[in-house]
């Protein structure tokens, strides 16, 4: 699996494509061009965040050749400008596939660099599809707030965690909050609460904590990029957060460890009407909140799911792991106020071995589990990526 650096500055634009893109020739003003084929890999996609490693290409020309860089989509008899994100330190272009793209679709994009002066002229402005800032103070630590499409996320700096996740109507998902309880006197009522909660006893990844320190990489507008790690030089992971979803790639981590969602489904974590819905092969068994269970969850298609279902509010927080693994997974209810799910967890026992492994936290509106699962599948079904090799300008072009 390749892990992408992605560092210092980003180049952000549409460009127009003008006469010389209705019929599909060479668009005026720049001097070089890659072809990139896009498979959906057999699921389908709806508007699904494209990653392209050109570090290959970015090691072969000078920096300042993608200064200029226009991205088009080959429909029909006409090439579409679209907007996208390239981190030229890391060589990784980011786009979305728009739209609809059904499971054995194939799409053809072409990427041109090396603008000259005189043409090659920019379109408008791309829509943020994730922003982020620091904030002072978020339940008692710097954290930062990035927003996307349909969660504001908090992520405490120096404890390495997503500390609230809040949907659209301001229900906060995890609900972490320095103090306990107020009839349990149990941090389940607030301390205990986050995600990915990660290394315990050494408190890896868990708001409220101070072991890490965390920057932004990448700070969007399609994909917003924050690396952590530890003082102790054990842990070292990287989120890359998108419009719908937010995944967590482990970098380095003290084995084993596991992958925890504390939290509070729809803002309060209802014993009777919350649901959990999990995968079990090709289908999915669902029960209650106030119900706990264990044992190895049977993946799909290669991923392990569970979602959290707020019957009331019609939305569903998903946990993804990418690999469907042979560890012990669990959930129980504490104190009726916060779920307790881990990947790879038996009680106080760890069971994930790996390293590089990948995780996706995101919210869906829907409680259906063929719904969920669709989601779940746009999101981290891997597309199958073809990068060309790289085209000159004719020349009289």
């Amino acid at each position: 699996m390749r892990f992408w650096r992605v560092l210092l500055f980003t180049f952000v634009g549409a460009a127009s494509g003008g006469a010389a893109a209705a019929d599909l020739g060479w668009v005026r003003g720049y001097a070089h061009r890659v072809a990139i084929r896009v498979e959906a890999g057999g699921f389908a996609r709806v508007d699904r965040p494209v990653e392209v490693d050109l570090a290959e290409v970015v090691r072969r020309y000078e920096k300042a050749a993608f200064g200029g860089i226009a991205v088009f989509e080959r429909r029909g008899e006409r090439l579409a400008p679209l907007p996208f994100q390239f981190d030229a330190d890391g060589g990784v272009l980011t786009f979305v596939m728009d739209g609809a793209t059904a499971a054995g679709a194939v799409r053809q994009f072409d990427v041109y660099f090396g603008r000259g002066d005189a043409g090659g002229e920019e379109g408008p402005a791309v829509l943020k599809h994730v922003s982020v800032e620091l904030v002072e103070a978020h339940e008692g630590q710097a954290a930062f707030c990035i927003r996307g499409r349909n969660a504001t996320y908090y992520y405490h700096k120096l404890g390495a965690g997503f500390a609230s996740m809040e949907d659209r109507d301001g229900q906060d998902w995890l609900g972490y909050n320095p103090g306990v309880g107020a009839e349990s006197k149990s941090g389940s009522g607030g301390k205990y609460r986050g995600t990915p909660n990660m290394g315990h006893p050494e408190g890896y990844c868990h708001p409220g904590n101070a072991v890490s320190d965390s920057r932004v990489v990448a700070a969007g507008p399609i994909r917003a990029t924050l690396e952590s790690r530890s003082n102790d030089g054990k842990m070292h992971c990287r989120w890359d957060i998108f419009a719908n979803w937010a995944r967590m790639t482990v970098l380095k981590m003290r084995l084993p460890y596991w992958f925890l969602y504390e939290g509070t489904p729809g803002g309060k974590l209802d014993m009777e009407t919350d649901a959990c819905i999990r995968v079990d092969g090709d289908g999915v068994l669902v029960t209650a909140a106030g119900e706990k269970w264990q044992g190895d969850l049977r993946g799909a298609d290669g991923l392990e799911w569970v979602a959290f279902a707020d019957r009331k509010a019609g939305r569903s927080l998903v946990v993804v792991h990418h690999r469907d693994d042979d560890a012990v997974d669990s959930y129980w209810p504490m104190n009726g106020e916060m779920t307790v799910f881990g990947f790879g967890r038996l009680g106080l026992e760890k069971f994930i071995m790996q390293v590089g492994a990948q995780f996706t936290v995101g919210l869906v509106d829907s409680t259906d589990a063929g719904e969920i699962r669709a989601v779940v599948n746009n999101a981290c079904q891997p597309l199958e990526i073809v990068v060309g090799p790289v085209e000159n300008r004719p020349t009289g072009d």
